[in-house]
């Protein structure tokens, strides 16, 4: 096995709660692939991330000035494998389920259920390489879709909105790219992606989204077949805007800027990573949506070497 490391943050974000998603822009998918060597072999993985939003309620709602919130919490499993096709191709399908739960001060709404499929396609532009004076970089370029296959109910007689269920019957499509340099123990990480999203049947359309990311990684032990790295890294997430009818719809645009810490222990073909995002400055939903912290966790094995 190679001991490379790669590091891919692929942030398709979803914020969460009922005015959070229709007002910050976002789209009700998400993939976070994290921690992983992926360069080598056929790999299967499964991840948990635990996520959640806070809209703030205009105060004519209750009758008081007192500040009131609305708050969505996500919990989602992704089952996610990488097939190795060639020495510069790779495949990655992803199937997530969700487990979606969201209050205020006089409702609660809960939904779970699988969600929109993903399958991708990754090409190595430029293989690792390793310079003269020691640097090794290596840039990995990735497209594909995410698919309806997830639980959507059009007619909406569980009174739950398109927003809060964990499918959005549209197409929608992924562009990304990952760049790494690096020498002995240390690494540096750039990647950007981007999300199309397509019209659901009510001819409603989720923002856009953009990410960029930067990050910083060290082997910091290394004996036998253990190796145990940690990263930290800036995430800066761009939301366009919410489309009904054709018409962009008010605040629904807005950006997220958060830092992570992150560790990964390799043992053999087995690895195990955990992650911790922290917002430090966002603007979303008018400045009326916010972020809270963050946790992903990710175990995955290495089924074949090549």
């Amino acid at each position: 096995m190679k001991t490379s490391i790669i590091f891919l943050m692929v942030s398709w974000l979803c914020l969460g709660s009922i005015q959070a998603c229709n007002s910050c822009g976002c789209a009700p998918g998400g993939s976070l692939l994290g921690l992983g060597n992926y360069e080598n072999g056929h790999y299967i993985g499964l991840r948990y991330l635990q996520r959640g939003f806070e809209t703030r309620l205009p105060n004519s709602l209750f009758g008081n000035p007192e500040v009131k919130y609305h708050k969505a919490q996500f919990q989602i499993v992704e089952l996610d494998f990488w097939y190795y096709l060639h020495k510069r191709w790779r495949l990655q399908a992803t199937l997530p389920y969700r487990n979606i739960h969201s209050t205020d001060p006089y409702t609660t709404l809960h939904t779970q259920g699988l969600a929109d499929a993903q399958l991708q396609a990754w090409y190595m532009v430029l293989p690792a390489y390793k310079t003269d004076k020691g640097f090794t970089y290596s840039l990995l370029a990735g497209a594909g879709s995410e698919m309806p296959t997830g639980k959507f109910d059009q007619t909406n007689q569980a009174g739950i909105p398109f927003s809060m269920q964990p499918g959005s019957k549209s197409w929608d499509w992924l562009g990304q790219y990952y760049f790494q340099i690096g020498k002995n123990k240390w690494q540096i990480s750039q990647q950007s992606a981007y999300r199309r999203s397509g019209f659901s049947p009510n001819r409603y359309r989720f923002s856009d989204a953009f990410n960029t990311r930067i990050a910083f990684h060290y082997r910091f032990y290394t004996m036998a077949d253990t190796k145990v790295i940690a990263a930290l890294g800036l995430n800066r997430e761009y939301y366009l805007g919410n489309y009904n009818q054709g018409k962009t719809e008010t605040n629904s645009e807005g950006g997220l800027s958060m830092a992570d810490i992150g560790v990964m222990v390799v043992k053999n073909r087995l690895s195990f990573e955990a992650s911790f995002f922290l917002p430090f400055a966002q603007n979303v939903g008018g400045g009326n949506v916010r972020s809270t912290e963050w946790i992903q966790t990710k175990i995955a094995y290495q089924l074949k070497t090549n």
